[in-house]
């Protein structure tokens, strides 16, 4: 029967909604609608920023149920950044994009506590939620350096946006989070394996694995 449960739960993280959803409409339904020429210039502008909007929202609850943070680059298809400049409806829906990645980066840059504060926590949790950070951290530093998010912030340093300033701020944040959450994984991974061997122990056998647990500490704090 627990089998039975753990292939029902799986089955649906891998089958998420919100997952099929977004591949749905990133393969499909987000290209069509793009190309639709047939519409009212003002409907179809209209119709842009909202799905933009949308897309964003949807990317980012998406990965937030992974326990990760993603910046959603809308489909604008910039091949003349002189052009885009001039494009005063493209100009507000790519400030409205960077207003949505400031958002997002701020939290994640004050999100520092870790996930390890409940009575049952132990160093393992502690080192998995430093782990999960510096993973995180790293994609989103990866995803800053995109072509077409490039491409964006190209654009709007262009048109003088006055909503690069904080970003860029904050996109510098990210690499010093990220610094800073590799070197505590790099320090408290020495624990682990001690850790570990003691989440599997029997009661008397603790102490004696003890001292180890106790030397790594002492380097951590020598050379932290």
């Amino acid at each position: 029967m627990n089998q039975i449960l753990d292939q029902i739960i799986v089955s649906r993280v891998q089958n998420n909604p919100l997952d099929d959803l977004l591949a749905k409409m990133t393969s499909d339904y987000v290209p069509q609608l793009h190309a639709e020429q047939e519409w009212p210039d003002g409907v179809k502008k209209e119709f842009q920023a909202n799905l933009n909007k949308f897309m964003a929202t949807l990317t980012e609850e998406s990965a937030s149920m992974k326990g990760k943070t993603k910046l959603y680059i809308p489909e604008e298809h910039i091949s003349d950044v002189e052009v885009a400049v001039r494009d005063k409806d493209l100009i507000q829906r790519l400030e409205s994009t960077v207003i949505y990645w400031t958002r997002q980066i701020k939290e994640v840059v004050s999100n520092q506590e870790t996930n390890s504060s409940g009575e049952n926590s132990d160093p393992l949790d502690e080192i998995e939620h430093w782990r999960a950070r510096t993973t995180n951290l790293s994609d989103l530093r990866a995803r800053l350096t995109d072509s077409k998010l490039q491409k964006i912030l190209e654009v709007l340093t262009k048109a003088n946006s006055s909503y690069l300033a904080g970003f860029k701020e904050l996109e510098q944040k990210i690499n010093d989070e990220y610094d800073e959450a590799n070197d505590n994984l790099n320090c408290l991974n020495i624990l682990y394996g001690p850790c570990k061997a003691i989440d599997g122990a029997q009661p008397k056998d603790i102490p004696k694995l003890l001292p180890e647990v106790l030397n790594n500490v002492r380097m951590i704090w020598e050379f932290s």
